[in-house]
Parts: C-alpha cells; structure tokens; sequence
C-alpha cells in the first residue's frame, strides 16, 4: 500500500487549489453580502468526494462513516441553530459541508475552533460597528452622509462564514498533530504531504 504522504500528482494540486479558492469566495462572498448561497456550499461539499477518492487512492482507505457522520452530525446541529436564529441558513449549510470534509473525529476541535473564532469575529465586528459609527458617520469629511458597506451597518448580522472557513482551516492543520491514524487521512495528504 501507497504511503499516504506520497505524492499525489497535478489532482492534488488542483484539489488543494479549488478547496482554498472556493473556501475564500465563500467566506468573502458571506462578508459582502451577509449571504452564502447554496451552490458555492454544494460545491463545497462536492469537492469532498473527489478529494476522498483520491486519498482512498493513495492510502488504500477512507474513513467514509466517519465523514457522513461529521457531516450528517453538523447537519443536524446547524438546522437546530437556524431554527432557532442562532444563524442564517448559509451558515447552516456550510457547517454541514465542513462536518463532511473534518468527519466525526475531529467536530469537536473544529467546533471549539469556530466558536472561537466566531466570538472574536462578533467582539471585532461589536467594535468595529461602534467606532466607524461614532467617528467615521458623524464626522464626514465634506458633511454628506458616508455610505458603509452592509456588514458594518449597526444591527447587521455578522458573517460568521468567515469563521466558519477560518475554523475549517485551523481544523485542517491540526488535527493531523492532533489524531493519529486514518481518521484523517484527508486533511493529512492533502495538507500536509
């Protein structure tokens, strides 16, 4: 059997390449518009298979359980957070489509992860939100009203995505430090090979 840090030729590449670039337009996409739309979360999600098959290719053996676990688990959480306003169906679904590329194994430091990152993100953006208010809107510099981009209008929701993808990453380095074995096979060979 293949050792699971060989190399994995051009498709790793384009792997690693097309996972970071549509987990950078999300969450760039989610601060400009407060918004994640279902498609860029189905391509998200989509790119898991290719990229478990590849390993599988390589390592001789995917977890598979374990990342329809993850994913169905967040699945489950995040209709009960939307239910409950905690945050936007975008947000909802993103979750999901991380529980299936980080599996059962490694929700939890992704969870912790997120959460975080999440509540450093909200503080950033409380902040933020307060001083462009009280400094930038009430001291124009030609005394005409100032137009800020929606995500820092005071009120407005807060593109947790960010954090979300952020946490995502962070999940992506660490837990093959964190947890040996095949659990995460995934993230091994594509991050760290």
């Amino acid at each position: 059997m293949p050792d699971a840090t060989s190399d994995l030729g051009p498709f790793e590449l384009l792997i690693r390449t097309a996972f970071l670039a549509v987990a950078l337009v999300i969450a760039t996409y989610d601060t400009m518009t407060l918004r994640i739309p279902n498609f860029m979360n189905a391509i998200f999600a989509a790119l898991f298979f290719p990229a478990a098959l590849v390993v599988w290719h390589v390592a001789g053996s995917v977890d598979w359980l374990s990342h329809l676990g993850g994913g169905l688990a967040m699945l489950a959480l995040a209709i009960l957070a939307f239910r409950f306003n905690v945050f936007g169906g975008g947000d909802a679904k993103l979750l999901a489509a991380c529980g299936l590329w980080v599996g059962v194994w490694a929700l939890p430091f992704f969870l912790m992860a997120t959460a975080f990152l999440g509540g450093i993100e909200a503080v950033g953006f409380w902040v933020a939100r307060k001083l462009i208010i009280s400094v930038v809107v009430r001291t124009g510099a030609d005394g005409a009203a100032v137009r800020l981009p929606m995500v820092l209008l005071d009120g407005a929701a807060i593109p947790y995505g960010v954090a979300i993808v952020i946490g995502l990453m962070i999940t992506a380095w660490w837990t093959p430090q964190l947890w040996a074995g095949e659990l995460h096979t995934i993230f091994f060979t594509l991050f760290h090979s």
